[in-house]
């Protein structure tokens, strides 16, 4: 299982797993059964390993990338795949839902990290020229004002959705970065690292904040 979302609603999370598959979990026991198992669904759209999830904002649909190039949008109410998007030259390892679910970012081995209108199911920009290896994680800030991204090249960079430039690079990891997510208050950013730390960064000031030292191995999430 490679990435877990819980939908906004709080009645179901989704599950990526390298088995191909989505599955959709209710949060609720199945009484009927001996073993009383949370029951899923499966969602079986992909032709290869899911790598990320995300349910939107309204939790009426969810997103889904994989080692099949491409990013899928899924119905959860009627399980039914509304869209496939294709522009990806390689495995695909990230996808998110802007807050306000009009956009979904993702990020591949192919060193771009791509925007997505969801409305229009089509690509509408690619930042491709920025990272030097693959984008392990984005993530878009609470205001959806910018994205941030971890890169195998070790650098977090942070886009301005508008402009579609570049507005920080933060070097301060010395192996692959895993793993990017800001603070609800959209004022600070963490990220992990194959150097085994966890960094902190204020935004307010664009510079790191802190390190956090325990891990003895990469950090992934």
């Amino acid at each position: 299982i490679n990435d877990i979302s819980i939908a906004p609603n709080g009645f179901l999370f989704a599950s990526a797993s390298s088995d191909h598959t989505v599955r959709l979990w209710s949060n609720t026991y199945d009484y009927s059964s001996e073993k009383r198992r949370i029951q899923s669904q499966v969602l079986k759209f992909h032709s290869a390993p899911v790598k990320s999830v995300d349910f939107s904002c309204d939790s009426r649909l969810v997103c889904s990338c994989s080692d099949d190039k491409t990013v899928k949008i899924i119905g959860v109410a009627d399980k039914r795949l509304k869209a496939t998007l294709t522009g990806h030259k390689n495995w695909v390892k990230t996808c998110r839902f802007s807050k306000d679910a009009k956009l979904i970012a993702s990020g591949s081995d192919d060193k771009t990290l791509r925007l997505w209108d969801v409305q229009m199911k089509k690509q509408v920009y690619t930042f491709e020229n920025e990272h030097k290896g693959s984008v392990n994680c984005v993530r878009f800030h609470p205001d959806n004002s910018c994205i941030a991204s971890a890169c195998f090249d070790s650098k977090i960079r942070l886009f301005d959705v508008r402009s579609k430039r570049t507005v920080q690079i933060y070097s301060y990891h010395n192996k692959p970065a895993t793993c990017v997510s800001f603070h609800p208050s959209g004022m600070f950013l963490s990220s992990t690292s194959y150097d085994g730390t966890i960094k902190i960064y204020d935004l307010r000031i664009g510079d790191i904040l802190f390190t956090l030292n325990a891990h003895e191995s990469a950090v992934m999430c």
